[in-house]
Parts: C-alpha cells; structure tokens; sequence
C-alpha cells in the first residue's frame, strides 16, 4: 500500500492499483522498459514505488508520490551486484545506524546477496548511497522477505535468516545460535532445498503484529498442500499450522486465508465450525 492506494503486479498483466471503489491499471512506462507487464515486484520506500522486472537486475522508481502511473526511471543493481543473479525482491528495514533508527532499501538478488541503500532518489548521487552489502544462501523464491517489527526475515535455501543477524557476521551459526529464527531454520532450509518450485509461499505479518505466519508448500500422501510455521512474535514461539491456504490478508487488524476456494476469518473458537485439533511438545527433561 502507498498513500492510500493498493498498488499490485505480478510480472504476467498490467500493474494494477486499487483506490478503495475501483481497481485500475496503472499507467507507469518507460522508453526503456518493453512491457510494464514484466514488473513483477513492487516495494515503497520514501515516497516512490519501487518495481522489480522479472529475471533482471533492473530496479524500476517512479517519481516522488507517484501512484497512478508516470515516467519510470531504471535502477542496474547489475551494475553493483557482486556474484551476478538477478533481482528477486525489494524490501525495507529499519536499523540503528549509530545515532537513531533509520531506514534502508533491501535489494535481494537471486545469489543470496543483499545490498542495502539509503535515500530518496536514486538519480541523485548526494541523497543515494550503498550502505552495506551480504552474503546469504542462494534465495530461490519471489516471496522471500516480511518484516517482523524492524527486521528482516528472508528465505532462503539455508532457511530463515534475520538481516539484523546477517549484518554483524553473516555466519550460518550465528543464525543457527538466534533464539528465535534458529528454532526451526532446519526445518524451513529442508522444505525450501525439496518444494522452492512449488507455488504456495507467502510469508505475511499480521497488522497488528502479534503472528507472522510462514506459508509453505509441503506433500501429504504424495498431494501437493500447504501448511504454516506460525510465529506469535509476542513469546517467541513457533506453531505449525495445517491449512491448505493461497493467500494471507490483513484487513482493518483482522487476519484472513484463502483456502478451499473460499476465504475466511480468523477469529473465533472452532474450525469452521469444528473442533480444533492440536499436539503440544514441552522442553525435554
């Protein structure tokens, strides 16, 4: 969402944006740019929308408070990418930069390596810089990124590494040592390295921040499904959720999944109408 707006692509069809009443195609170009169709990603940060070209490098931003449509302006990040690849997501993060909290655009290329930069206009070399630059595991999916609060939580084929963990050594130990992502990273790195080209990922944050709910692609009895690792971000600890889901929203501070062909709420004490069924496992003694 930005300004109001939901803006959406999907690298198939016209990007499209929602005013709340009608849904629209936007009217972004460039000369450089052969269809608008292939934008498959789009992130905002700072006043501008920021677009991924599907299998490139190339980083599209449009002008300051642009919503609608406009003139897009390309990005290489091919240019600076040190091991190749191309751009698979755009995100944001807010990190202590020594003085305050700031915030940061999260380039993630398909290699693993996550470039970081800071700015509200990449045209301008005084109000654009790289600030830091890692080396994560390879990040095989679209749908890599959500933000828990003000980290940043990437799959990848080493499962779920923190960016905050990432920046200090970018050891897969430390990851393993986090006492909350490390938890299940085994599980995540399994399921990614056996289904990552499955569809079905979707990792979302709930609004009001309380469950981040890591949707994934699994097999029961040989049939493609989903399942879910649930993190109540309030505690720290994990669930594991069996809904055969698509997708996750989040709307007016309620959480709802499409799944079976319909789509439903969570709220409540039953399972549409049932009973809900549950194993817990305590520490061992």
């Amino acid at each position: 969402t930005f300004n109001d707006f939901l803006v959406m692509c999907n690298g198939e069809n016209t990007p499209q944006y929602w005013d709340g009443a009608t849904l629209s195609d936007s009217g972004f170009s460039s000369a450089s740019l052969s269809d608008a169709a292939n934008l498959v990603y789009v992130e905002a940060f700072n006043s501008r929308l920021y677009f991924v070209e599907k299998d490139t490098a190339n980083l599209w931003y449009g002008s300051a408070g642009a919503v609608t449509g406009g003139t897009l302006e390309l990005f290489d990040v091919g240019q600076v990418a040190q091991y190749g690849g191309y751009l698979q997501a755009v995100a944001t993060w807010s990190s202590d930069g020594g003085e305050d909290l700031r915030d940061y655009l999260v380039l993630v290329m398909s290699t693993g390596e996550i470039i970081v930069y800071a700015g509200t206009n990449p045209s301008d070399a005084n109000n654009w810089s790289r600030v830091a630059s890692y080396k994560a595991a390879a990040v095989p999916l679209r749908r890599c990124a959500v933000k828990v609060g003000g980290e940043l939580v990437i799959i990848t084929r080493e499962g779920l590494v923190p960016l905050s963990v990432l920046s200090k050594r970018g050891l897969l130990a430390d990851v393993e040592a986090d006492p909350i992502y490390g938890k299940i990273r085994r599980a995540v790195r399994d399921e990614v390295q056996n289904y990552s080209g499955y569809d079905g990922w979707f990792p979302h944050r709930s609004q009001t921040g309380e469950l981040v709910v890591f949707n994934q692609p699994t097999k029961v009895n040989n049939q493609q499904t989903t399942h879910q690792w649930v993190l109540n971000s309030a505690t720290g600890a994990w669930a594991e959720w069996t809904i055969p889901a698509t997708a996750w929203a989040s709307i007016d501070g309620t959480l709802y999944v499409a799944a079976n062909g319909q789509i439903y709420r969570y709220e409540g004490a039953t399972d549409d109408g049932e009973s809900i069924s549950l194993q817990a496992e305590t520490a061992f003694v």
